[in-house]
């Protein structure tokens, strides 16, 4: 008996979706199940990506099954037929889909990979990965599309690492991710990761990756550090009102300002003002 597996648009699960959005090309949605819930066998038109929260899941990719953990994570081709079962009370799910435009946007071959893969939290850095998409898409700052464009550039050197393990990557990009910094800092508006890769004459995966090397840390961390760090300055060179320092550092909500602040300088704007005038 032939199973029949249910063909799926872009953007559409099986689940209920709590948040939906489309960045650069790539489809991001958190979804929440019912306790215990089997999804039936279905199909995605595109490279799908399904992050597990909240309970195992009893993964069915073909004639093959895999007992996965939350944080574990799956990835099919188009037309790879899969579904499962969630074994706890509070399943919940993130969903990636790369479509065409993305792939031809950020140049990555999906076409020598298998058609569905398991990803356990402990030996793969793509669940990592698709965790900290999670956190931005769930985030409201101006950084977030930066952020994301980022880590989908990280998703193209995965992918890349599995077709092409052996294959070394650029080592030395010094000049050019200091080039970048130099634009990320820029007073002007915020330009897409593609547009500082093709700015900088690197493809956006090697820079994101050259970045981290030679910054230690992701483009949109160090920009979002760089804001805190200037409004930083504000607070004690100035006077302007809270809000105006917030807006100026790119937050539109002064309390989630309030909150990037305290967490990388260990108190609230408003006594790190006092503390600085008092000193």
């Amino acid at each position: 008996m032939i199973d029949t597996a249910i063909p799926l648009a872009t953007g559409e699960y099986l689940g209920r979706v709590v948040r939906r959005e489309v960045v650069a090309g790539a489809v991001l949605a958190d979804t929440q199940y019912l306790p215990h819930a089997t999804l039936a066998l279905h199909q995605h038109q595109t490279v799908s990506f399904f992050l597990i929260a909240g309970a195992t899941f009893n993964a069915r990719c073909g004639s093959a099954h895999d007992q996965l953990s939350p944080g574990s994570a799956t990835m099919h081709l188009p037309g790879a037929v899969h579904g499962g079962t969630f074994g706890g009370s509070a399943p919940s799910g993130f969903n990636v889909e790369l479509t065409p435009e993305w792939t031809k946007r950020w140049d990555v071959d999906v076409g020598s990979l298998g058609p569905s893969t398991t990803f356990n939290p402990s030996d793969s850095g793509l669940p990592r990965v698709l965790g900290r998409l999670r956190r931005e898409h769930r985030a409201q700052d101006f950084a977030r599309e930066l952020a994301i464009q980022g880590l989908l550039a990280e998703l193209v050197v995965l992918l890349t690492r599995v077709q092409h393990p052996t294959t070394p990557g650029r080592a030395r990009l010094g000049l050019e991710v200091a080039r970048a910094v130099e634009i990320l800092r820029a007073d002007s508006p915020l330009p897409e990761w593609f547009d500082v890769a093709r700015l900088v004459g690197v493809p956006p995966a090697e820079l994101s990756r050259a970045f981290r090397v030679h910054v230690g840390c992701a483009p949109a961390a160090y920009l979002r550090r760089a804001r805190l760090d200037a409004a930083a300055r504000a607070l004690t060179t100035t006077s302007e009102p809270l809000a105006r320092v917030a807006l100026n550092a790119g937050y539109y909500d002064q309390a989630h300002f309030s909150r990037a602040f305290r967490a990388a300088f260990a108190m609230t704007p408003s006594a790190y003002r006092k503390a600085c005038r008092d000193a």
